[in-house]
């Protein structure tokens, strides 16, 4: 009669850490892959709007989940000029962590 108590203490737990793990990323953890995947982007292409004036901090709007592992993360780029470049990435989970798979450039907001 103990076994199955300790049998059913296990799978509960089990069955608690499954439930426990994310679907998406944690905001934080998003702004930290999407603002190394630019800086990297920037020093990739010199000539482009990112490696011309240069990234200063990313800000992210929201994420969205496209489907299990697939998230859509909004964020705005301030440049080094003082425009903001809205951008929408798309993040997917790998086996070791999430990884940026895509970008989209929806425009640059003029600073006043």
């Amino acid at each position: 009669m103990r076994h199955y108590r300790y049998i059913i203490v296990t799978i509960s737990l089990l069955a608690m850490i499954g439930v426990a793990c994310a679907r998406q990323p944690r905001e934080e953890k998003a702004v930290a892959i999407m603002n190394n995947y630019f800086k990297h982007y920037a020093k990739k292409y010199p000539d482009s709007i990112l490696g011309k004036y240069g990234v200063n901090s990313l800000k992210l709007d929201g994420i969205e989940e496209i489907h299990k592992g697939l998230v859509a993360a909004v964020g705005v780029l301030e440049l080094a000029d003082g425009n903001r470049l809205v951008v929408k990435c798309n993040l997917q989970r790998k086996a070791l962590g999430w990884k940026m798979v895509s970008w989209e450039n929806l425009g640059i907001r003029q600073s006043k």
